[in-house]
């Protein structure tokens, strides 16, 4: 079973994102290109993990499994970049655990 979550829209069109899974895995979409995040057991798991990056404009979606669990980080930008995959060997851990993040997520009418 899958299901798909939209991103929030952004519509000052200033944000980019950053789509890191926190359990299990997940399938970001970015205009019709799809990477596949195989994901961890739990945050604990390892220090790393895979991550995608939708960039500015896009309007990502992400599929994933029953009981997966993702973040969605985002913050402005001033240009756009070009969507990326970042894999778990060359994701820098120098920040892991480092403060406090609080995830807010309001989901887009129309979303499923």
């Amino acid at each position: 079973m899958t299901s798909e979550l939209c991103v929030p829209e952004d519509t000052t069109h200033t944000g980019e994102w950053l789509v890191p899974p926190l359990r299990g895995a997940c399938t970001p979409r970015v205009e019709n290109e799809k990477s596949p995040l195989p994901g961890r057991e739990g945050v604990y798991a390892k220090s790393v993990t895979d991550v995608a990056y939708p960039p500015r404009d896009a309007r990502p979606q992400i599929a994933s499994g029953a009981g997966s669990r993702f973040a969605l980080a985002g913050a402005k930008c001033e240009r756009q970049l070009p969507a990326r995959y970042g894999p778990a060997p060359e994701v820098s851990d120098m920040n892991a655990r480092r403060g406090r993040c609080v995830p807010v997520i309001t989901p887009r009418e129309g979303c499923r």
